[in-house]
């Protein structure tokens, strides 16, 4: 990790891009981009606000991608920010996508909206014919990244796309994620990286081990209810473990038999 990983530093939005209602991504001013590995997070401070963990979604050379949704009293005052304001980054944490494992494998990626956000770098790394990805929103103005879909597929990627709820421009299934899994799909891949709201993960999960997948072949990430991002407020904490230090990214079976939060999020 940096010398700056504790300590907030100013960071200037360069950019801001428009990826869905209520959702941008942020291009910030980042000195350590070069140390942030997929998978893993900043924690971002708003000037009068409290800091929130949020998912590098890419880097490029000075700075990094952050894509945030406006939920709270952080994100509504980062909304209110413009291009050339600053904001504050401390960071990276947590435990990345193990892309070293990853590559040479057939990986399937099973994704439910925000979810693209943490694996954008794992797609940007290892698009190919090798991997695949399965990803579902709740309406076709949700799904995040859609300019990036097509350099994907040129370098190969397997893309499958569903939406809960259709609308007049949609021709593509529709369903939650899951409809789009089946045993040859599942079959023809070594690992699987998962990632979305904890209902979604929890099926998902679920799904792909009654399908063949081996509890120690995936990968969640477990962003919910980080916090201070060091360990040491305990609100991440799972059974032994800190989602913000163990994690974010676990395998499946270091962390389905664990006590998880009352909110259901039991995978």
């Amino acid at each position: 990790m940096n010398g700056f990983v504790n300590v907030p530093r100013a960071s200037r939005i360069l950019k801001n891009r428009d990826e869905a209602p209520d959702i941008k991504t942020y291009t910030l001013a980042f000195e350590a981009w070069q140390e942030v590995q997929p998978g893993q997070f900043l924690e971002l401070f708003v000037q009068g606000y409290w800091e929130i963990p949020i998912s590098v979604a890419a880097v490029e050379p000075g700075s990094v991608l952050l894509t945030v949704a406006r939920v709270g009293r952080v994100t509504h005052a980062l909304f209110r920010h413009h291009e050339g304001d600053c904001v504050g980054l401390r960071g990276p944490y947590g435990r990345p996508w193990p892309l070293d494992l990853l590559r040479g494998h057939r990986v399937l990626l099973v994704i439910g909206g925000l979810g693209l956000a943490p694996v954008r770098m794992v797609l940007e790394e290892l698009a190919g014919p090798d991997l695949t990805l399965v990803y579902g929103a709740r309406s076709p103005s949700l799904l995040l990244y859609r300019y990036r879909y097509p350099e994907w597929q040129q370098r190969g990627l397997q893309l499958r796309l569903t939406v809960d709820q259709a609308d007049e421009t949609w021709q593509g299934p529709v369903g939650v994620v899951t409809t789009l899994l089946d045993a040859d799909l599942v079959k023809r891949h070594d690992y699987a990286l998962v990632a979305g709201p904890p209902i979604m993960m929890k099926f998902t999960t679920r799904m792909l081990e009654d399908l063949g997948m081996s509890p120690d072949r995936v990968f969640v990430t477990l962003e919910n209810h980080m916090k201070c991002g060091v360990g040491l407020c305990g609100h991440c904490r799972i059974g032994d473990k800190y989602v913000c230090v163990d994690g974010p990214v676990f395998r499946l079976d270091e962390v389905r038999d664990l006590e998880h939060w009352a909110a259901g999020e039991v995978l």
